[in-house]
């Protein structure tokens, strides 16, 4: 599931890409592909996180994902962030 929702966002990405050929659009664009790419940045730690959950203790994968909101949101974004 998780590499199902980074590879849907790597297909709008793309999709975001295609459409530089109408050049009205340029400024939506580029604020579509920066929001894109954060998007697509934070789904994937968000995986990783979700994976070793899922290894660790055996969960589902939603399961896991939960876990680790739960996780972020008691130890504080930046504390989990900064663990790199």
């Amino acid at each position: 599931l998780g590499s199902l929702i980074v590879a849907i966002i790597e297909v709008i990405q793309s999709m975001v890409r295609r459409s530089a050929r109408n050049r009205n659009s340029a400024v939506s664009r580029c604020i579509a592909e920066c929001l894109l790419v954060w998007i697509e940045r934070v789904a994937e730690y968000f995986n990783k996180w979700a994976f070793v959950y899922v290894g660790l203790y055996g969960y589902s994968y939603v399961e896991a994902g939960k876990n680790v909101i739960t996780l972020f949101r008691q130890r504080g974004w930046t504390t989990i962030i900064s663990d790199s």
